[in-house]
């Protein structure tokens, strides 16, 4: 057993089918945010490594009801560009593990497509029951430690993105820094800069350089760190005080360019680009914590100002931040 803290979220996780090693390393892998607490978790993970290679051919039935399952979170927003297609793909991945009775036990009893959501990793599949707060992890069978340990890393990393909402909080796939006393918030997709930023930040003190939560606390704002991302746990102050909050003070879209300049951007378009790019797993959010994200976004971007930061590899770009940061202070 095991209990992760991800700012105020308790996720339960039931590692009792895994190998003692492999449960050390899990624990190397998310300190300093395992909890010893005993207050009710908000969300439970189970992780069961299936027993056999190879499951039997899944009935047709099972097979179309995980296909209607799969629909209804790529047809949401943000949208795929082709919907069927991509529920193709997807069933491809999943269709692999539908044959082994311990999937076909969970779902037993399921009669509604929308309530289950199906998410495949590359030897692993995620099957969370909205109606329960509930997700049940299966790792395919005889594949390697790593493979494992990274199953584990993303349906941790979903389960939280998927539930933080309920607690004023939201992941985003962005960089916080603090600099002057002050949390700096840098949002990007995949090669827009993110690690090289945080890179050229030091000796600053960053807080995530992939995955980052941002809190709402009364009316104010503030970065979370996560275990989400590529720091180092021995070389980061922060990773010491994972409950420590840095007050957000202003927000940036990372854009390379070959000048270093800012431009500002509206309250409406800061919300649109956040919704639509950088908030992890969205499309798999439930209606109410669709509801709970929306009021979190838009009230921030209220809130924050915005800026599209273009800058080159180099820490050029830090005059142009605190010149901001000191006009916001003043």
């Amino acid at each position: 057993m095991m209990r992760l803290n991800i700012s105020n979220l308790i996720i339960h996780m039931d590692l009792s089918g895994l190998k003692p090693k492999l449960c050390q390393e899990l624990a190397e892998m998310f300190s300093p945010f395992i909890s010893n607490n005993r207050y009710s978790p908000h969300e439970t993970l189970d992780v069961v490594p299936l027993k056999t290679r190879i499951g039997k051919h899944p009935h047709p039935d099972l097979v179309e009801f995980v296909r209607q399952s799969l629909k209804v979170p790529l047809s949401k927003f943000p949208f795929t560009s082709d919907l069927k297609k991509e529920t193709g793909k997807t069933l491809k991945r999943t269709k692999r593990f539908l044959g082994h009775a311990e999937l076909k036990d969970l779902l037993n009893g399921s009669k509604c497509p929308e309530e289950i959501v199906f998410y495949p990793f590359k030897m692993s599949c995620l099957i969370q029951k909205k109606s329960s707060a509930k997700s049940t992890l299966f790792l395919k069978a005889g594949c390697r430690t790593r493979t494992k340990l990274a199953s584990i890393y993303g349906a941790a990393y979903f389960t939280a993105c998927t539930a933080l909402p309920l607690l004023a909080g939201i992941m985003l796939h962005g960089v916080g820094i603090k600099r002057k006393g002050a949390g700096c918030l840098f949002l990007g997709l995949s090669g827009d800069g993110k690690t090289t930023l945080a890179g050229l930040s030091e000796p600053e003190r960053v807080i995530s350089d992939d995955a980052v939560i941002v809190e709402k606390k009364g009316s104010s704002y503030f970065l979370i760190p996560t275990p989400f991302d590529q720091l180092s746990f021995s070389d980061q102050d922060i990773r010491k005080s994972p409950s420590g909050r840095t007050k957000l003070s202003i927000g940036f879209f990372l854009e390379k360019d070959t000048g270093v300049y800012l431009e500002k951007v509206s309250p409406v378009d800061s919300c649109s680009f956040i919704l639509k790019n950088h908030i992890h797993f969205f499309r798999y959010f439930s209606p109410e914590i669709v509801e709970r994200a929306f009021y979190l976004v838009t009230d921030l971007c209220r809130q924050i100002p915005f800026y599209r930061l273009h800058f080159k590899k180099d820490p050029s770009f830090w005059p142009l931040i605190e010149e901001e940061l000191s006009k916001i202070q003043e």
